[in-house]
């Protein structure tokens, strides 16, 4: 049984190349027609705003053209959409304006599609796809540089690879019907190419994809500006399809080694390292899928491992295998795969914030939900005592993993999407929501659940009248997440005046707080003259007011506990009252135990802008008196009328004020934090914690 075919070319302004393209397929259409593989070749050319010499070019091939058809899409897909309904073929195949084929390309595309079908004298469609194949190219060569990439049929390819790579074209031959009823949906950011998302969705349903031996493409690479150059650099993910589902992956288990495996692992690497001509040290730590794949190469006749490094560092095997956001994304996937629900904290919130999550991490461990933390971290730093690496998965009872680079964050989503997790939980990054926004589209299609936690407003040093930071930039965010948590009712006041009332889901949680008793009251205590600065020096924080606080202040000793800062300016500043004798810089700290809270009269905290630092609740639970910045939420703890509050931020002299205030009396603001942490302990306990958040969980991530 023979079939018709109709060849479908997209132009746009492909200018000369138009020519020797359609030159090109007019002399495999004329080998396959003497060949008489096919019933009959129908040749379509669809010109989308092409420029003037792309027209003119078309046009001197009237004679061979079926049908020229003008239109005003200004995308391919919609061009391809329009082809495949002009067509009049049982089958067609896809082509762009500046491809080149070899000359038995259309000829050997028939021989495989007929010895598929060779017992079928009609083909029906009924949405059995498993029943149908595509054809695809068996090598796709690259030009003007000389680059080969070897197909393969879709029983050998990862399905898994899929979700970051292309493994196919768009240079697909079916069935017209089964893209009738499956078009080419538009290529928006930040999805990736439109060919990518059809495949996928075939691929999905059960159909098969076949090479045919001897269609070969070659392929106009440009220098500047392609697509595949945009969709690297934006770290595009494809569509939503049934094809990343879990109960839908193809093949997984044949090609993927278990962890308790690892003897075949290893012998696995030994095998490829002989095999290869050439083996990248990239190579080395790689999971088994991809040492899988690297002997599916060696038995297909590959002897040697090419490596492209693209400008994000990562790497590319044989234009098939990302290396270090695959690998990152492979591993990271298997460790959410049985989470209910994923925490993400970015190394930035070292501090109270850290502390916050394992709050979170306890709240709902006890509930038994299943919880996994996802924390990125400059190399050498630590959060929650986990040693950093590269991906270090498994620490602290197997619910936290590290990354290093913040940009891989790209890839957590991607992997929360194919896993079976639906519910993600950020905690004051702007980094992710950066990502988040990116991706909102699809983590809409994918039913990505998310909560955002935010601490406060951020206000430029420069011009203190103004609030910058990412609650400003990322409105969309915002208004997209489930539902927003915050400590203080500041904020969220503040933030519904910038976007002039308009309201949005948000719930006010107070960190918990344990009740200590350590240090007793310290009702007729002797003055030690010593005051404590313990907080990360920035400028948020305004270590050069406080620096300035501490030359007026000769008469008193300053302990200041803070990681050393990056900014030349304080470090200048640190250096500099580091030589006075009133001033021990004692370097960071990781507990409250350090302190030695009990040889300090009083704690001095400044700030241009906070929510309600964790830091301030533990000095009240300890019953140490505090001279504070009156920012933010702060007042929600402390009382509106707390008489050792500093207004205006900036100004050491007010500092200096309170600082005396204080030390003329310090029994009457001894008694003051005594009832201050009565009523602090009222609200920031763990057993209204416990119950708030539980209940913002099922009510707007599990719909419970």
């Amino acid at each position: 049984m023979k079939f018709s075919l109709s060849i479908i070319m997209t132009l746009h302004k492909e200018g000369i190349y138009a020519k020797k393209s359609i030159k090109n397929i007019k002399a495999a259409i004329g080998y396959a027609r003497r060949k008489k593989q096919w019933k009959d070749i129908q040749f379509i050319v669809v010109l989308d705003r092409p420029d003037d010499e792309t027209r003119l070019i078309t046009e001197n091939f009237l004679d061979f053209i079926n049908v020229i058809e003008f239109v005003n899409y200004g995308e391919p897909s919609s061009s391809r959409n329009h082809g495949i309904k002009l067509a009049s073929g049982d089958f067609v195949l896809l082509i762009d304006g500046d491809d080149l084929f070899s000359l038995e390309s259309i000829f050997v595309i028939g021989k495989c599609i007929n010895e598929f079908y060779q017992t079928i004298d009609k083909i029906k469609f009924n949405d059995d796809y498993n029943q149908h194949i595509a054809v695809f190219p068996n090598r796709y060569i690259e030009f003007p540089e000389i680059y080969v990439q070897k197909f393969c049929n879709s029983n050998d390819i990862l399905k898994q690879n899929m979700l970051f790579h292309h493994s196919y074209v768009a240079r697909i031959c079916c069935l017209r019907e089964i893209l009738l009823a499956n078009p080419v949906r538009v290529n928006n950011k930040p999805y990736g190419f439109e060919d990518w998302d059809l495949n996928n969705r075939l691929l999905s349903k059960g159909m098969s994809f076949r090479i045919a031996e001897g269609y070969n493409v070659f392929y106009r690479k440009k220098a500047t500006n392609s697509v595949l150059t945009q969709h690297i650099q934006e770290k595009c993910i494809v569509r939503n399809s049934d094809l990343y589902k879990i109960n839908s992956r193809i093949n997984e288990q044949e090609t993927s080694y278990s962890e308790n495996e690892d003897d075949k692992t290893i012998t696995l690497i030994q095998k490829i390292k002989k095999s290869f001509d050439y083996y990248p040290k990239e190579l080395e730590g790689l999971s088994s899928s991809y040492l899988k794949y690297a002997d599916f190469l060696i038995k297909n006749g590959e002897k040697k491992l090419s490596i492209n490094r693209f400008v994000d560092g990562s790497y590319l095997l044989n234009t098939k295998v990302v290396f270090n956001e695959s690998l990152c994304y492979f591993e990271l996937r298997d460790f959410l795969m049985d989470a209910d629900i994923v925490l993400f904290i970015p190394w930035i919130t070292l501090g109270g914030a850290d502390r916050l999550v394992l709050e979170y991490v306890k709240t709902l461990t006890l509930a038994n939900i299943n919880v996994k933390v996802v924390t990125t971290i400059k190399p050498g730093e630590r959060i929650s005592k986990l040693e950093c690496s590269y991906l270090n998965i498994g620490s602290e009872n197997n619910k936290w993993a590290t990354i290093t680079e913040d940009n891989l964050l790209h890839v957590i989503l991607k992997a929360i999407i194919n896993s079976n997790v639906r519910s993600f939980h950020i905690i004051n990054s702007e980094p992710m929501l950066k990502v988040i926004k990116y991706y909102s589209q699809i983590l809409n299609e994918y039913d990505i659940r998310y909560i955002v936690t935010f601490f406060g407003l951020d206000i430029d040093l420069g011009n203190t009248s103004e609030y910058i930071g990412f609650p400003i930039w990322y409105k969309e965010v915002y208004n997209n997440a489930k539902c927003i948590i915050g400590d203080n009712q500041f904020w969220y006041t503040e933030y519904k005046k910038i976007n002039n009332n308009v309201d949005f889901k948000y719930k006010k949680l107070f960190s918990p707080v344990t009740v200590s008793n350590k240090y007793l009251p310290r009702i007729n205590r002797a003055v030690t003259n010593n005051i404590l600065w313990a907080s990360r020096i920035c400028n948020q924080k305004l270590f050069g007011v406080f620096a300035e606080i501490v030359r007026k202040m000769p008469e008193k000793n300053f302990y200041i506990y803070g990681s050393s800062p990056d900014d030349h300016t304080l470090i200048n500043q640190l250096q500099e009252i580091q030589q006075l004798k009133n001033v021990k810089f004692l370097g960071s700290y990781s507990s409250l135990d350090e302190l030695n809270l009990e040889k300090f009269d009083i704690y001095l905290y400044t700030a241009l802008f906070d929510g309600i630092p964790t830091i301030l609740l533990d000095m009240i639970n300890n019953c140490l008196p505090v001279v504070a910045s009156n920012v933010g939420g702060i007042s929600e703890v402390f009382g509106n009328e707390y008489p050792l509050f500093v207004s205006d931020v900036l100004n050491y002299h007010n500092y200096i004020e309170k600082i005396n205030l204080f030390y003329k009396d310090t029994n009457y603001y001894n008694e003051e934090i005594m009832k201050i942490k009565e009523c602090m302990l009222k609200m920031h306990n763990y057993e209204n914690f416990s119950e708030n958040y539980l209940e913002i969980i099922r009510n707007y991530l599990f719909n419970t």
